[in-house]
């Protein structure tokens, strides 16, 4: 199951641009990892990562916690932020890759406590993904606002 997941991530690699449905399935399951991190992923988490997914895809409730089922179990099988970062490089563009890190520091902050393997992810997948340091400061104010 794993692997389908990830070819259904990656299918996009060669430089094309990957369809919605992909880029979802990826920044849900770095997202989901994101909210794991500190070992608590909690029922305020499960909500904040079900809303920033449902905000930002424009996902019904229903649609937005299906693809966080489907990513949780992806992430219980084996996690290595290379399998879905390599797609997302190759298939989100430059904006979609800045939204992506403002979505990683929203739930990252959202039980306002940053742990530091919350912002190691951030950070890691920032410069993966070629997001300068001031982008990604950027993305966190933008974080920032959006849940005030």
């Amino acid at each position: 199951m794993l692997k389908t997941f990830l070819n259904f991530i990656k299918a996009g690699d060669g430089g094309e641009e990957l369809g919605a449905d992909r880029k979802h399935a990826a920044a849900a399951a770095l997202l989901v990892e994101a909210a794991r991190l500190d070992r608590n992923f909690d029922a305020s988490e499960h909500e904040a990562v079900k809303k920033i997914i449902g905000e930002k895809f424009g996902l019904t409730p229903e649609a937005a916690q299906a693809l966080i089922d489907v990513a949780e179990g992806e992430s219980k099988v084996v996690y290595d932020d290379h399998m879905f970062l390599d797609g997302i490089k190759e298939g989100f563009t430059e904006k979609e890759k800045f939204d992506l890190i403002e979505m990683l520091w929203e739930l990252s902050l959202a039980d306002k406590t940053l742990h530091a393997l919350e912002e190691y992810l951030i950070w890691h997948t920032a410069e993966a993904l070629g997001i300068s340091h001031e982008q990604s400061q950027k993305a966190r104010a933008a974080a920032t606002a959006n849940m005030a």
